[in-house]
């Protein structure tokens, strides 16, 4: 195997498991002893993975969330779609527009989220991620592509939104890490269609251009037009949150790559984060 076949291998175990260890184990087992090729496993196995493995390990979960408190679970499922959360915003907008159960007293649900065993005290990030991306991965494969991407974007919205309002109070340095949070919505809504289907090159093509040509850009500019010291905090934390998070870097690389997967498209957004701030 090439070096370019393995680390798009790597990447499909990746998008496929979360990173789970026993999917990723099962997923070369049966790789290895079939001898059969990257696509099929992307292709073909992937249905019979999740249902065969990684479903127990989601169930797992669920099951005992739903002990710990039985009206949770639907809500949990669905927040579980940002990598970080905040209880004066975001969970704020997500209750309401994800039309969840506590809809009317989103303080509830925040109150009610720290006293179960999946979410920190400070009610920040699920603990684990290894859960959250379990939980993702589930939702999408459980509901639609379609109703996945709706629901993205409209975390995605919630982030940008969030931004807006973090300018408004002068709040740069904060904006800068929900600034990769909504990049990172702009490309999950995706999951569903990266892979799928005989134009799905063509797709990744068409959201790498759009994705840097108007998700990056636009973003930038909502600080270009402050001061200098302002426009360097917002961009210095945004560069710091994206060279810090994994899982972004993978996001990136992953949902924008060609025919060859590499880190290409991570390289491409620090050379524009770095053009930013030389530019101003």
């Amino acid at each position: 195997m090439t070096s370019e076949s393995l680390a798009l291998l790597a990447g499909h175990l990746l998008y496929l498991t979360g990173g789970h260890p026993g999917g990723i184990a099962e997923a070369l087992k049966v790789y290895r002893d079939g001898c059969y090729t990257v696509s099929w496993l992307l292709n073909s196995y992937g249905n019979q993975l999740w249902e065969k493995n990684l479903k127990k390990c989601r169930d797992q979960i669920k099951e005992s969330l739903t002990k710990e408190n039985n009206h949770l679970y639907e809500s949990i499922e669905k927040l579980s779609i940002f990598p970080i959360l905040n209880g004066t915003w975001i969970l704020k907008e997500a209750v309401r527009r994800f039309k969840l159960p506590f809809s009317d007293d989103s303080f509830k649900l925040n109150a009610e989220l720290t006293k179960t065993s999946i979410f920190t005290r400070d009610k920040t990030i699920i603990k684990d991620g290894m859960t959250r991306r379990l939980l993702v991965i589930g939702l999408l494969r459980e509901t639609s592509p379609d109703n996945f991407q709706e629901l993205c974007s409209e975390a995605a919205q919630i982030c940008w939104e969030y931004i807006h309002e973090l300018k408004s109070k002068n709040n740069s340095a904060v904006a800068g890490t929900w600034s990769m949070q909504y990049f990172f919505q702009s490309l999950q809504k995706h999951a569903g269609f990266i892979n799928f289907g005989p134009n799905s090159l063509a797709y990744r093509q068409e959201l790498r251009n759009d994705f840097f040509d108007k998700t990056v850009e636009e973003t930038l500019g909502i600080f270009r037009n402050t001061d200098r010291e302002q426009f360097h905090e917002f961009i210095y934390t945004l560069k710091s949150e994206v060279e810090n998070d994994w899982e972004f870097q993978f996001v990136v690389n992953y949902y924008l790559h060609n025919d060859e997967y590499n880190d290409a498209p991570y390289r491409y957004l620090i050379q524009k984060l770095d053009e930013a701030i030389q530019n101003n």
